[in-house]
């Protein structure tokens, strides 16, 4: 306390006792109050800056806290609800954004994802806020369309939550890599069983394999953004073309490395990448890795694997540092593990596969 005082003093920025909650992570301390401050019992919660914040089940809690705000706020809106296209539009503006507020801090637990779509129903047809289950003999998934296809256009609370879910964490991807980013991806990735430490790999994740094993929050986030960025796929004639330019390429080049640079030059011109990219696909290129990324093929047409270049470190694009000096010559580091690399010819396949894939580069252009 003598700490937080002696701050007061010298910014201004004092601490009152009367309004703050003291804290104890030992579940063992009985003390109703410490310098002056109020003791948080251990279970109980306290409000904070729109959440319960405490050492209670505080997703339950937020969850159960945010349900009874919309309720009492749908039970004052009931009597402007005079047709279906008002209710959709009071359910829209009420309950859209508190729900996104509580969900950007805790996930949406299935007994919350439930009242919330049966009190939309229970208000829309029945001008109540209860959260009981009911009966209606309208498809459901017309409730969900949007009205330019035919449907209601009620917003779907399920969607919206996993949308600003994606877009938090391609902000965060995306970012200056810091001590706040490292903490965040601790959270977001926590218990995943593939860590993406060394960048983000988007392959999609089969139902299969996700039914082998508990699904953890760092695999459910995995899987989501994972389906969002995976490459769509090609076909057979278009990656068999791919493969035969990628070889004649790899075979007609050199290469060497000096003072840790590795440079190649191509005899021939870079096949025409598969699909346009979008500005927002170039912006996020750089921070996937280049192994078990499916949007990065060798001429075998399969991914390029640590099994198979086990010399090289896996690592983001971006940590590449890739460089196109002429016209037909490239430049990158190549990260090993130790002194040795492998040879040249197995060094072109790996890098041509990793150029050839990436966005357009401008002569003295670098991929970051």
């Amino acid at each position: 306390m003598e700490i937080v005082h002696r701050f007061g003093e010298l910014s201004g920025l004092r601490v009152q006792p009367t309004k703050s909650k003291a804290i104890f992570l030992n579940t063992a301390v009985t003390l109703t109050e410490t310098n002056g401050i109020p003791v948080l019992q251990h279970g109980d919660t306290v409000r904070y800056l729109g959440y319960q914040v405490g050492t209670g089940p505080l997703t339950d809690v937020n969850w159960a806290a945010r349900i009874r705000n919309i309720q009492r706020r749908l039970a004052t809106a009931t009597q402007l609800a005079t047709s279906v296209e008002n209710r959709v539009l009071l359910l829209n503006v009420i309950m859209l954004p508190s729900v996104l507020f509580t969900a950007a801090a805790f996930e949406l637990p299935t007994w919350a994802s439930r009242q919330i779509r049966n009190l939309q129903k229970q208000f829309l047809w029945r001008h109540s806020t209860s959260t009981e289950a009911s009966r209606n003999k309208i498809n459901p998934g017309l409730l969900f369309s949007p009205k330019q296809a035919g449907g209601v256009g009620l917003a779907s609370v399920e969607i919206a939550c996993k949308t600003q879910q994606t877009k938090h964490t391609v902000q965060w991807l995306i970012q200056r890599h810091d001590d706040y980013y490292t903490a965040w991806r601790a959270w977001a990735f926590r218990d995943a069983t593939h860590k993406w430490t060394e960048g983000v790999s988007p392959r999609k994740v089969s139902q299969m394999r996700r039914g082998r094993r508990r699904v953890t929050p760092g695999d459910a986030l995995q899987q989501l953004i994972g389906g969002w960025l995976a490459p769509q796929e090609y076909s057979e004639d278009s990656q068999r073309g791919w493969k035969e330019k990628l070889r004649t390429l790899a075979d007609a080049a050199t290469s060497t490395t000096e003072n840790g640079i590795w440079t190649v030059t191509t005899q021939h011109s870079l096949p025409e990448p598969a699909h346009r990219w979008s500005p927002e696909e170039e912006a996020f290129w750089p921070t996937y890795r280049w192994n078990d990324n499916p949007a990065i093929v060798d001429e075998t047409g399969k991914m390029l694997t640590c099994n198979k270049y086990d010399r090289i470190k896996a690592c983001t694009l971006e940590e590449l540092h890739i460089q196109r000096i002429e016209a037909s010559k490239y430049a990158m580091t190549i990260p090993t593990k130790d002194d040795h690399s492998h040879l040249q010819p197995k060094l072109r396949r790996w890098g041509l596969a990793i150029i050839c894939s990436a966005p357009v580069l401008a002569i003295g252009e670098s991929l970051q």
